[in-house]
Formats: C-alpha cells, sequence, structure tokens
C-alpha cells in the first residue's frame, strides 16, 4: 500500500508539472502574439501617419497588408516598387528601395491600391530614405514635360557677347556660356527617365551633415568659410537634403560632384549626382506652371525680398566690392530687410518653395554637372561650370532659375553665394 501510495504521489507530482509547464507555455504564446498585434498596431499607425489619417480602417488594412511585407524597421521599400505595385510611369512614381513615401500639405500618395492623382503629383510627391534626406519626383511624361535642355533662340557662337537675353523663347538668359550644345551636361540617364517616367531631384540644397566639422544647429556656432582653419571644400563628408540644415557652400563644382556620387553609392536601386544641365532645365519648366521662372522675386531668398524664419540663418554684409562674412551662425525667429544679405537653413522659408522644392530659386546659387571653355578653339585650360538658380546676393528678377551663369571655374571657385542640389536617377 505505501508503494502505491508513493507511486500516486508521483503521478499527481507530474501532472502539476506539466500543467506548469503548459500554463508557461500559453502565458507566452499570449504575450507574444500579442506583442506582436501591439507592434502591428504602431506600424499600422505610422503607416496612417505617412500616408494621411483620412483613410477609412479598410483602407489602411489593405494599405497595411500591400506594405508591411516589403518594409524595413524604418518603414521604408525593401524592394523597389510603385505604391500599387503596378508598372511605373510618370503618374506611378516607382519608390526606390531604401525609400518611404511621405504626405505632404499639398501632395498625397494616396490609398496604396491606386496611383496617386494627377494633382498629387503635379503637386510634388516626396520619398524620404531611412535618414530623413527627401526627394520630390519630376514627372516626365514625354508630352507636356520633356527630358531636355532649354532651347535658346541664340545657336550662333559668339565669344564676344557675353549676356544673351532669349526673349523669344520663354525669355531665358545665359551669361557666358556661349551655344549651349557646346557645353556637356555630363548626363547619361535619358534611359531611366524613359523607363521609370521621371527621376527625383532633392527637396533641399543640398546640406552639411552633422558628422562634418563645420557643421552648425545653433547660435554662436562659427561660421566656416574658406579663410578659417576647418575647410568646407573637402570630399571626406556625404551631404544631406533635410530641412534646417545649414547651406553646404565654399566648395568647388568638382568636389560637389564627388560628395554627391557618394550620397548613395552602395544604393542597388538609384545613383546620385550633382544636378545636371538638363535636368535643372526639365525641372524649371515643371514649376513654370504654378510659377514665374524669369522673375522669382515673389518665391526666393534673393536682395530686395523680405520673409520671417524660425531656425538657422547667417548674416552677410557687402562692403567696399568684397564680402564681410558673417563669423557666426544664429539660430532662431528673424525677419529679414530687403537690404540684408541672409543666407538661410534648407527650407525654412514657406513661401520659397514649388511644386515641394525648397530655395529652388535664390538662397546660394547651385553648382550643375555642366561644363565648358570660353572660346572656340579650347586653348585655354580652365574648364568653367554652370551655376543656376541665384541666390542672396542679387535680384530675383536678375537671376532666376532660368538663368544660365558660366562664368565660374569648376576647380577653383568655392565662394559664400554657392552651394549645390543633388538628383536621384532610378536603376
Amino acid at each position: 500500500m505505501k508503494k502505491l501510495k508513493n507511486e500516486k504521489g508521483s503521478i499527481t507530482l507530474f501532472v502539476l508539472i506539466a500543467m506548469l509547464f503548459f500554463i508557461i507555455i500559453a502565458v507566452s504564446a499570449y504575450t507574444l502574439a500579442m506583442s506582436k498585434l501591439q507592434a502591428q498596431e504602431d506600424e499600422t499607425k505610422q503607416i496612417a501617419e505617412n500616408y494621411g489619417t483620412n483613410l477609412d480602417d479598410e483602407s489602411l488594412a489593405q494599405l497595411y497588408q500591400n506594405l508591411t511585407s516589403n518594409l524595413d524597421e524604418n518603414g521604408c521599400f525593401t524592394k523597389t516598387s510603385t505604391i500599387n505595385g503596378d508598372n511605373p510611369s510618370s503618374e506611378n512614381p516607382t519608390i526606390p528601395e531604401g525609400f518611404k513615401p511621405v504626405n505632404t500639405d499639398t501632395s498625397n500618395w494616396g490609398d496604396g491600391k491606386n496611383t496617386p492623382t494627377q494633382e498629387d503629383v503635379s503637386a510634388g510627391l516626396v520619398i524620404e530614405d531611412g535618414k530623413g534626406n527627401q526627394f520630390v519626383w519630376v514627372p516626365v511624361d514625354g508630352t507636356s514635360l520633356k527630358y531636355e535642355k532649354h532651347k535658346y533662340e541664340q545657336t550662333e557662337v559668339d565669344d564676344t557677347q557675353s549676356l544673351v537675353q532669349d526673349s523669344s523663347n520663354g525669355n531665358w538668359s545665359t551669361f557666358n556660356y556661349r551655344n549651349y550644345n557646346d557645353w556637356s551636361a555630363d548626363t547619361k540617364n535619358e534611359e531611366s527617365v524613359e523607363k521609370y517616367g521621371g527621376f527625383y531631384v532633392a527637396r533641399y540644397e543640398a546640406g552639411i551633415p552633422e558628422n562634418a566639422d563645420f557643421f552648425a544647429n545653433e547660435s554662436k556656432t562659427t561660421y566656416y568659410t574658406d579663410k578659417t582653419n576647418i575647410q568646407k571644400n573637402t570630399t571626406n563628408y556625404v551631404p544631406v537634403s533635410k530641412q534646417n540644415a545649414p547651406v553646404w557652400n565654399y566648395i568647388t563644382q568638382e568636389n560637389a560632384k564627388k560628395v554627391s556620387n557618394k550620397m548613395y553609392l552602395e544604393s542597388n536601386s538609384v545613383t546620385s549626382s550633382l544636378i545636371d544641365g538638363t535636368a535643372w532645365d526639365t525641372v524649371a519648366q515643371w514649376v513654370s506652371e504654378n510659377n514665374d521662372v524669369v522673375n522669382c522675386s515673389k518665391w526666393g531668398n534673393y536682395l530686395g525680398t523680405t520673409f520671417t524664419i524660425d531656425g538657422l540663418y547667417a548674416k552677410h554684409n557687402w562692403q567696399n566690392d568684397k564680402w564681410e562674412i558673417a563669423t557666426n551662425y544664429n539660430n532662431g525667429s528673424y525677419t529679414k530687410t530687403d537690404t540684408e544679405y541672409l543666407e538661410t537653413a534648407t527650407g525654412i522659408v514657406e513661401k520659397n518653395i514649388a511644386n515641394n522644392i525648397y530655395d529652388l530659386a535664390g538662397n546660394v546659387w547651385e553648382w550643375t554637372s555642366e561644363e565648358g571653355k570660353h572660346n572656340t578653339e579650347n586653348t585655354e585650360n580652365n574648364t568653367f561650370a554652370v551655376i543656376r538658380g541665384g541666390g542672396f546676393d542679387g535680384s530675383g528678377a536678375t537671376y532666376p532659375i532660368t538663368y544660365r551663369n558660366g562664368n565660374n571655374n569648376a576647380s577653383t571657385y568655392a565662394d559664400v553665394t554657392t552651394g549645390f542640389r543633388v538628383v536621384l536617377y532610378l536603376k
């Protein structure tokens, strides 16, 4: 009888241990399931935030189903695709691997099931990479907008005439540029643009990255120039396309090309480069539908304009035919007068925007990859590069985004008034 009792006790203990074991497993499974549900809920909220809160539950659920299988930890696509998985076109932009769609006040990617609306595409659809760099889709359908350089009426080479005003073809003008056919735009991206129906342009002027020795984000931070111990004309860093970043100026066109190329050097989905002349002219033609591109005084940071900012800025002065450069940045609210030379951080003036692209007009001139010579025999050793957009040092009526200036040496010119912008082409 004693032995039987011991056996029954052993059986009871075994049952209790087994039950406890299964309870632990069940609790663990429940906790894991709840954790997954919470993660899904958080991810759904993030998607709703990205795409707008006007989606109903069914549309949001469908959008979640479409996207979550192809998103990384930053919400970026792990596979290049359109928003709805259909074939790419100018009206159904391709979102490259490593990027995510971002809605703005004026443009919305839609419900994920259909292509974005014509109005949203025209307003400038925005994508963002995992580090927060933003770019705007330029829709090139080949009809209403073509990927091409502006065709000037002035086609005869004239080395003595520095300024050419093309009054019969959109009033675009050039300075020390000669015949545009003689200059190289340094681009071979027609195939990509035709295949995908467009390209992406940086939403902001190239900004200084946080890891750079010359980065600034607060008042009294040193403003570095070509005369300071730390130089901006370097290829050691990669530019950013983010709001309220200090503009990367004092860099030559040669080095601007190099750092632009490095931005997505290891990407499987895009190539990055300094914006080329063809891309600039295409963007200018695109934004001309809703903006004056031959007199940009009303929507650019130029001498003679006024606006209020809240962010990083530097006040320069022009005295006795030379620059008096700011020694420090300032950060905060400030109202610019029409006589001030004010350099602002990227994208902090809301009126200085066209199709979701900031500071295309004014703030700083922007290098392009377009290069050439100033004489027909090419006997000079100097290569000159074109700058576009005008800057805080001149008038928006005289130096609009359609003005092409080919008067600066590509390898030696680095100035307070000149920065650059990056462009992306899909692979």
